[in-house]
C-alpha cells in the first residue's frame, strides 16, 4: 500500500522522503503558523545534463546551504523538455539526450551537492527530474521508462549514501492546452508501474475553475484539448490521487488566478476524495527577467507562496498548516 495516514505527520512526511511511500497529508483545522514566504531555490529550465556542469551545479547549491543558518531542507526542479521516441528528453535550444545521459548528469549533481554540503550533513535537497506532457511520446511507456531512469538514479544515490541527503524525484510539468487527460493519465499509470520514488506534478492548473464559490463538490470541466475535456478529477489524479504523485504547481498569474485554480482542486480533494496537499508554489519571474518580462504571469517568488497560501488558508476545507517550498525557474546558461 502506497499511502499511509500518519499520526505524526511532519515527521513521517520527511522520513518517507522520495520513497513510493506517501503520507496522506491534509490539514482542516486552523494551525497558527508563520505566513511569512519560505526562502527560495532557483530551478531551471535545462539545456544541457553534462556531467561536469551538473555536478558543478550541485556542489554550488550544497556549499551554499552548508554557508546558510542552520540545516537547510530545499527543493530544485531541473526542467527537461519533452520525451523523445527513446524516452529520453529533448533541451531547451540543444540537442535531445537519452535516458543513460539524464541518468549521469542527474548522479553528477546529487555527488556535488553532497561533497559540497561538507562538515553540513543535516541539510537535504529534493531533486525533481522533471520531463513536460506535450509532443508525441506522452504514453504508458514513456511514463514507465521515466520511472526506471529515476529508480536508477536513486539506486546510485543510495550505494554512495548520497540518498541521505538528496531525494530524487520524477517530474513532469504537465499543462491542459499541451495534450489530452488520457494521455497525461496514461503517462502516470506506466509511471506508477515500476516507480520506486514518487514523482511532482510541476505544471498548471489545466484551465480550471477559479470561481471562489466552488463547494468542491462538483465534477468541473477545464481546458477542452484534442477533442477530450479535462475535469477537475482529471487534474486531482495527476496531482495526488495516483499513488505516486504529489504537486507542486505553477503560481504565475499576478491577479491570484492560479492560486484560486489550485485552491478549487484542494478543495475538490478533500472534500470528494478524503485529502490533498500541496507541497509550494513554483514561480518564473527569473526566467521571465531573463527574456525581457512576461506581462501579468510575473509574480515573484514571495508573491506567488502568499496569494497561495492565503487561497488555502482562508478555508477550513482547504487549509494546511505548512506549504514549506517556494522555487522559481530561470534559464540555464542565460
Amino acid at each position: 500500500m502506497k499511502k499511509l495516514l500518519a499520526s505524526l505527520v511532519v515527521f513521517l512526511f520527511f522520513l518517507t522522503a522520495s520513497f513510493s511511500i506517501k503520507p496522506l497529508l491534509n490539514f482542516t483545522t486552523s494551525v497558527e503558523a508563520a505566513v511569512t514566504a519560505p526562502d527560495y531555490t532557483i530551478s531551471y529550465y535545462m539545456n544541457t545534463v553534462d556531467p561536469d556542469t551538473l555536478y558543478d551545479m550541485g556542489y554550488a547549491k550544497g556549499e551554499e546551504d552548508r554557508l546558510a543558518s542552520g540545516a537547510q531542507d530545499t527543493l530544485v526542479i531541473l526542467f527537461l523538455g519533452a520525451q523523445t521516441s527513446n524516452y529520453g528528453a529533448t533541451l531547451w535550444y540543444n540537442p535531445d539526450v537519452t535516458t543513460s545521459e539524464i541518468e549521469a548528469g542527474i548522479e553528477a549533481y546529487g555527488r556535488g551537492y553532497y561533497i559540497g554540503t561538507g562538515y553540513d550533513t543535516a541539510s537535504r535537497i529534493r531533486l525533481v527530474v522533471s520531463t513536460n506532457n506535450s509532443g508525441s511520446y506522452v504514453t504508458y511507456n514513456a511514463g514507465k521508462a521515466w520511472a526506471e531512469m529515476i529508480n536508477n538514479i536513486g539506486a546510485y544515490l543510495s550505494e554512495n549514501n548520497y540518498d541521505s541527503q538528496v531525494w530524487v524525484f520524477g517530474g513532469n510539468d504537465i499543462e491542459g492546452g499541451w495534450g489530452a487527460p488520457s494521455k497525461a493519465k496514461n503517462w502516470v499509470d506506466g509511471y506508477d508501474s515500476v516507480n520506486n520514488y514518487l514523482y511532482y506534478d510541476t505544471g498548471d492548473a489545466c484551465g480550471c475553475s477559479y470561481d471562489t464559490s466552488y463547494d468542491g463538490k462538483t465534477v468541473l470541466n477545464c481546458d477542452r484539448v484534442d477533442g477530450e475535456t479535462w475535469t477537475i478529477n482529471d487534474v486531482y489524479y495527476i496531482s495526488y490521487g495516483a499513488s505516486p504523485a504529489l504537486v507542486i504547481p505553477q503560481i504565475y498569474n499576478e491577479s491570484g488566478k492560479n492560486a484560486k485554480q489550485w485552491k478549487n482542486i484542494s478543495k475538490y480533494g478533500n472534500v470528494t476524495k478524503g485529502s490533498f496537499y500541496i507541497h509550494g508554489s513554483i514561480t518564473q519571474q527569473g526566467a521571465c527577467a531573463q527574456r525581457g518580462g512576461c506581462s501579468g504571469v510575473n509574480n515573484s517568488p514571495a508573491q506567488g507562496w502568499t496569494q497561495l497560501w492565503n487561497e488555502l488558508d482562508a478555508d477550513s476545507d482547504t487549509r494546511q498548516s505548512t506549504l514549506p517550498y517556494s522555487t522559481d525557474v530561470s534559464w540555464h546558461g542565460e
